[in-house]
């Protein structure tokens, strides 16, 4: 018998902050020390923006923004890129065809 795959259900990046910041009962201005506290800029805005930030379809996820995501929240940058790949990989497309050499 053949098994159906289904795919993976994809969200933004910055639903699985406010997730997270819920879970761990951490308010905006405690998502802003939770930043500093691993060495990232303090953030100038709260959590709720940042994560409507983070999920802006037609931005891709930078590498300093993924890597101070991945040390507030114990994962991995590649975590938060591969995240926010998913989630716009149309996005991703686009980038990575002009990152091609010609």
């Amino acid at each position: 018998m053949t098994e159906t795959l289904r795919a993976a259900e994809t969200f933004p990046p910055g639903e699985f902050i406010r997730e997270e910041l819920k879970a761990r009962g951490i308010t905006e201005r405690g998502f802003q020390v939770l930043l500093f506290s691993v060495g990232c800029a303090p953030v100038q805005v709260g959590a709720c923006e940042f994560a409507a930030y983070v999920d802006a379809k037609g931005l891709i996820l930078d590498a300093d923004t993924a890597e101070c995501l991945a040390k507030a929240f114990g994962t991995s940058a590649e975590y938060w890129i591969n995240l926010d790949r998913a989630w716009q990989p149309e996005e991703y497309a686009r980038y990575d065809a002009r990152k091609e050499p010609t």
